[in-house]
């Protein structure tokens, strides 16, 4: 069976693994932004950037344009990472898709 796709409705059902209010980022690594870190946080299965509900790559096309202004396709699952308490780690948002739905 497929997985559910995000909807601006329902959200994405691996995003609702995270909890409420946690907070997701995207650090730059190259060009002028180099170490700049933009930020959004999750609820109910939405990426809430700029109090917008948005999907992964919605928001990440969002924030880079805030950000370097420009105007790209993102895959926002790579782009954005968590903070995976249990491995102590900053992880890409895709580990939610790749692991077991809880």
């Amino acid at each position: 069976m497929a997985e559910k796709a995000y909807t601006s409705e329902n959200g994405h059902p691996r995003l609702e693994q995270l909890e409420d209010e946690v907070v997701i980022r995207h650090q730059y690594k190259r060009g002028e932004q180099a170490g700049e870190t933009v930020e959004a946080k999750i609820r109910d299965g939405h990426i809430i950037y700029n109090n917008e509900k948005l999907s992964p790559s919605g928001a990440a096309r969002k924030a880079n344009l805030d950000i370097r202004n420009s105007e790209y396709e993102i895959n926002g699952w790579t782009w954005w990472e968590f903070f995976d308490e249990e491995k102590e780690e900053w992880r890409p948002l895709e580990a939610l898709r790749t692991g077991p739905q809880q």
